[in-house]
């Protein structure tokens, strides 16, 4: 069955997404309470975007096999991956540095450096997301399992999601001493819970949306608590920030329900080219800035407000999907097979 609210929080998700890499191009004054705020509330969006996908997975299941489920993945996530990759790619193995990457990176071959890029995703900032979700994808029948198992969900996902709490995206490496090669699966740990969470609320969708209408004003006044707490902090908090995303990602079921009638499909689009909004937007954000300094414009334009990261958030978005239909009409049904929708 069709869920036109779980469609729109696709949009909704990639939404966030984008605003929270556009936050990152401009320069806030230190301690600003807007910065502080908008960062909370938006920074690791990408939870919005794995809730989603773990509760789509399960909505799904029902006609799921494993050979056909992968060769899709591959088809319509890996592919694009590796297309759209190749600029960042020959960037940062031929013509510059990236920051971001362990000690001794640069060290191997151009090969083994595009290689290792593409298994860690670091050749651009929002790449991270792919490698980690391929793993979720491989782990499919296990997550079948866990779905089909009476207690499993009970056992496993309070001490997961306490652990992710505590440890933050990057815990795993934080703790071990590990390097940045296995970023991936530090990722993975601190998402698997998100995931799964996900699958839980699609299981109970019907018993969900009663216990959230029950609950309304509640947990919005709690995610406005977290909110200001957030921004008031001034500071990396993982376990208030953690909570937030996750109850804001499970709230956010019931509040697009509420207004699916008169939402109706104006979000329909974006939500079905997500995938190559979440491809493209920071190539657009990285030429903002290559462009702003080739253009020589004020540094004014960067100065950090509300307003302008508003605007430039909402050009990227809509210039992404843009470039998403212009392949969509050049290629027709081919264009997923090169950016993802």
């Amino acid at each position: 069955m069709f869920l036109n609210h779980i469609h729109n929080y696709r949009a909704i998700a990639i939404i966030g997404v984008v605003a929270t890499h556009a936050l990152q191009n401009f320069h806030w004054p230190p301690g600003s309470l807007v910065f502080n705020g908008l960062n909370f509330a938006l920074n690791e969006t990408s939870i919005w975007f794995v809730f989603i996908a773990g509760f789509l997975f399960q909505h799904l299941s029902g006609r799921f096999k494993l050979s056909k489920y992968l060769l899709s993945k591959a088809k319509f996530v890996v592919l694009p991956y590796l297309v759209l990759s190749i600029p960042a790619l020959l960037y940062f193995t031929l013509v510059a540095r990236q920051d971001n990457v362990w000690a001794g990176f640069y060290d191997h071959s151009p090969l083994i450096q595009a290689g290792l890029f593409l298994l860690t995703g670091k050749h651009l900032a929002p790449y991270w997301f792919i490698p980690m979700i391929c793993l979720f994808y491989l782990l499919a029948p296990a997550f079948l399992r866990i779905d089909k198992s009476r207690f499993a969900y009970l056992w496993l996902l309070p001490p997961l999601l306490l652990l992710s709490a505590i440890i933050g995206r990057d815990g795993l490496l934080i703790h071990t001493g590990l390097d940045g090669r296995y970023a991936t699966f530090s990722k993975a740990l601190y998402m698997l819970p998100v995931y799964m969470l996900g699958m839980l609320c699609s299981k109970y969708h019907n018993d969900l949306l009663v216990l959230l209408k029950r609950y309304n004003w509640a947990l919005a006044g709690a995610c406005l608590v977290m909110v200001l707490l957030g921004a008031q902090s001034g500071k990396e908090a993982h376990f208030l920030h953690f909570l937030f995303k996750i109850t804001t990602g499970v709230y956010l079921i019931y509040l697009l329900h509420l207004i699916d009638r008169p939402l109706g499909n104006r979000l329909t689009y974006l939500a079905h080219a997500s995938f190559g909004v979440y491809f493209l937007h920071g190539y657009f954000l990285a030429a903002e800035k290559i462009l702003s300094a080739k253009l020589q414009l004020p540094a004014y334009i960067h100065e950090g407000n509300f307003m302008s990261f508003a605007v430039l958030t909402l050009a990227v978005t809509v210039l992404c999907a843009l470039t998403v239909k212009a392949a969509q009409m050049l290629f027709k049904e081919k264009s997923r097979l090169l950016v993802g929708s």
